[in-house]
């Protein structure tokens, strides 16, 4: 963008700037290696039903409102209500230090096209019925669970990911995917294969997303994975399932342990 181009545009922000709430429609861009800023493109202020193009980019804090929406891919056009405010820029060579506006204290932020809104908002309310279902097993008593394997966590190698989780018997699913860790059973059944089905019993229990209660002072506070779910812990007498495990012992030999 020209600088004559970024000062118009800058213009129609600053005009915005009456410590009002409006409402934009921007496209996802990128976002920081932490994500804790993301930037937005073709951002547009939305008014009586017209669109008015406000600037072509702005870098965004990542507030609470975006975990309704998050993650994003490049191109998902959003909408959002927020304040413009005005901050001072880095001194240029010159030792200038220039003014500039963004956009502030954003809530409500969904999807703008309505039918990927009801598909996002369904996906997460399913994510949440799955939730309750594993935090009503979060009663002091060890459960007998069902699942199929995934694969290994890939950058460390002590996670496995399940899927298709069912508990006591029951043909309910309680968990679509969850991560267990890879306790020293795994490696008596290994090689295992995607969608092998094996059995275990374990205690449910409550967990910080992302980062299991660790480095919390570097966590994002507004993001998907600041929010309590729930996993196993005590993991123990996993074994292919019993109509598997005579089959699978006679068909593969034991590997070592990775």
């Amino acid at each position: 963008m020209r600088a004559g181009d970024d000062a118009v545009s800058r213009k129609k922000l600053r005009e915005l700037h009456d410590f009002k709430r409006h409402t934009f429609v921007a496209n996802y861009s990128s976002a920081t290696a932490e994500q804790k800023y993301l930037m937005v493109e073709n951002v547009r202020l939305k008014f009586k039903g017209e669109l008015t193009e406000v600037t072509d980019h702005v870098w965004l804090q990542r507030y609470p409102a975006f975990i309704e929406v998050w993650p994003l891919e490049v191109g998902d056009e959003v909408e959002f209500s927020a304040r413009v405010n005005v901050y001072r820029r880095n001194p240029t060579q010159t030792g200038v230090v220039t003014v500039d506006y963004g956009l502030e204290d954003i809530h409500q932020v969904r999807h703008f096209d309505p039918v990927k809104n009801v598909a996002v908002q369904q996906k997460k309310q399913h994510e949440r019925t799955q939730q309750t279902k594993m935090s009503l097993l979060h009663d002091q008593k060890k459960h007998h669970f069902v699942a199929n394997y995934v694969h290994v966590s890939h950058n460390n190698k002590k996670y496995v990911a399940v899927a298709h989780v069912k508990a006591d018997g029951k043909n309910e699913v309680v968990a679509d995917q969850i991560w267990m860790e890879r306790i020293a059973e795994f490696y008596r059944l290994e090689p295992l294969q995607r969608g092998d089905e094996v059995e275990f019993d374990a205690f449910v229990a409550p967990y910080l997303r992302g980062y299991r209660g660790k480095h919390q002072d570097q966590r994002v506070t507004n993001s998907r994975e600041n929010v309590t779910a729930y996993g196993f812990e005590k993991i123990a007498h996993l074994q292919y399932t019993a109509i598997q495990d005579a089959i699978k012992q006679g068909q593969r030999k034991t590997s070592h342990p990775q």
